[in-house]
């Protein structure tokens, strides 16, 4: 399974660094072991309008799907689990609901 990442973040590297005509592979420095090297970084950004291809109520369960997947899955080597994208921003969000600072009106209206 490891090789399926592996492949698929090559192909990412070579999309993005084709398309960007950014550095790829091995072009791009350690900046661990170079911290004074530039690095030619490219961005590209993807949308895909997933309604397209299905019904909203069927991505809706697919990615609940893919979520109770990836969040029951044994971590490849230690505890906890696997972290799913947007989790921990969900938590503080409700913490800092609950906790929220008091603001008086006029302060917030000047704001």
């Amino acid at each position: 399974m490891a090789q399926k990442g592996a492949n698929l973040s090559l192909a990412l590297d070579l999309f993005t660094g084709v398309l960007a005509g950014s550095s790829i592979l091995s072009e791009i420095p350690n900046a661990n072991l170079d911290t004074k090297s530039l690095v030619n970084v490219g961005h590209v950004v993807v949308v895909i309008d997933a309604a397209k291809f299905m019904l909203s109520q069927t991505i809706s369960a697919r990615l609940a799907d893919a979520r109770a997947l990836l969040a029951s899955s044994a971590a490849p080597v230690a505890e906890p689990s696997p972290r799913i994208p947007g989790d921990r921003a969900l938590v503080l969000l409700s913490r800092a609901r609950a906790k929220a600072i008091p603001i008086a009106p006029d302060t917030l209206e000047r704001l």
